[in-house]
């Protein structure tokens, strides 16, 4: 259970209205912000001079249409918005709650499923049990700010950061094996064509001197 002091403390009313409570700055933005027009979108944070979208990230048009699932964010996109509800003073529950009601889909469900399970009261292990590994990071960076009321803020920035450089070390990687598939496929279409022009010319001239000679 959190300490009485922190980024872990319940607040008054939080229990009672399921997350409710005040959440102000960029917090209260993400929890009111409206969904995006554009099919498949999530939610937007509003800006000055009215909502702005935020595009779909993740597949292509065709390819959510084709499923019919929205996309889902990206988690360093989600650590980065855990980020700026903490810093506006969102309790743990009010954060993942924010967040969770802002990016939808089934991260999103999730994080607000952990939210409402913590407000009442149970234990870190068991509200985050049922959430699937990919949200591993969101927990690991939260759990002090709700065992010891540390500030998460800093711990969260630190996992975006982590979990970028590993998807662009996952996406080096994959483009090398790609290489190294692409050897073979491409030799054999360019093998018929260096033959054609660079071997069979020779091999015809001097068939033709040797029989002219």
């Amino acid at each position: 259970m959190p300490g009485t002091g922190g980024y872990g403390r319940v607040r008054r009313g939080e229990r009672e209205q399921g997350g409710g409570g005040p959440v102000n700055g960029r917090a209260r933005r993400l929890a009111a912000a409206p969904r995006c027009a554009a099919p498949g979108g999530f939610r937007g944070v509003p800006d000055r001079g009215g909502a702005r979208e935020l595009p779909a990230v993740g597949r292509s048009p065709r390819g959510r249409a084709a499923s019919g699932q929205p996309p889902e964010v990206p988690l360093a996109v989600v650590l980065e918005l855990l980020v700026a509800a903490s810093t506006a003073g969102a309790t743990v529950p009010r954060a993942l709650g924010a967040v969770g009601e802002a990016i939808g889909g089934a991260r999103g469900a999730t994080l607000a499923g952990v939210a409402t399970t913590l407000l009442w009261g149970s234990p870190w292990d068991e509200a985050w049990a049922a959430a699937p590994p990919v949200l591993a990071p969101v927990a690991d960076a939260l759990r002090p700010a709700w065992e010891q009321g540390a500030p998460p803020a800093r711990a969260l920035a630190a996992a975006a950061e982590q979990v970028r450089r590993d998807t662009q070390s996952a996406a080096h990687d994959a483009a090398a094996r790609l290489a190294v598939r692409l050897v073979l496929p491409l030799g054999l279409c360019h093998l018929p064509a260096f033959v054609l022009v660079g071997i069979v010319p020779v091999v015809l001239a001097l068939v033709s001197g040797t029989l002219a000679g």
